[in-house]
């Protein structure tokens, strides 16, 4: 695996012998479940999230391999880790990497402020107002939670992307987030 600096957003895979492996992970049988987002990327280390194994941590980069750049390499393992998204949504089940990879090149994300899974009532936050009054449907059904920061959202840029996640968007919330800043607070439905 080549020592590159990753940045935000960008899809890696972990060595099959490194950090992981010490903390118990087989990532060879793990599979899709081991693909993690770039949250901070540095010369030589990135902070990553894996959101099937609940774990966020600093790795070096030369244990890391950018998906999207083996799979352009014509290296088939990596370009079956791939989703093909339309403009209505992929045709078939996608992690939840890929729909915040998605997020991260349709709007003008500046940071990944958070990235959960796990059930509605898990994952929601009490002290940001009840969750009655922003969702009535089923509390215990499967969701990840991504929190993003952009500087600004165009309405219809939101509405576009909204459609092309093919209706996997549970509900989203727009909070302000200090000077000239936006956080949107996105449920997603899993195994959409």
């Amino acid at each position: 695996m080549k020592n590159e600096a990753f940045t935000l957003g960008r899809v890696v895979v972990p060595a099959r012998d490194g950090m992981l492996r010490e903390l118990g992970h087989d990532v060879q049988a793990l599979g899709a479940r081991a693909l993690g987002l770039v949250v901070e990327g540095r010369a030589s280390r990135a902070l990553v999230d894996f959101p099937e194994l609940k774990l966020r941590l600093w790795l070096p980069t030369d244990e890391l391999a950018d998906v999207e750049t083996e799979a352009a390499l014509g290296r088939g393992e990596y370009a079956a880790l791939v989703p093909n998204f339309g403009p209505e949504g992929p045709s078939a089940p996608v992690s939840v990497v890929w729909w915040v990879w998605h997020l991260f090149r349709s709007l003008p994300v500046t940071h990944l402020l958070s990235l959960e899974t796990g059930t509605l009532s898990e994952v929601w936050d009490e002290s940001g107002g009840a969750l009655r009054d922003y969702y009535s449907g089923d509390r215990e059904q499967s969701v990840a939670y991504v929190g993003i920061g952009v500087r600004e959202l165009v309405l219809t840029d939101w509405h576009r992307v909204e459609r092309s996640l093919g209706g996997a968007v549970l509900f989203a919330r727009f909070l302000p987030a200090g000077l000239s800043k936006l956080e949107i607070a996105i449920y997603l439905k899993r195994n959409s």
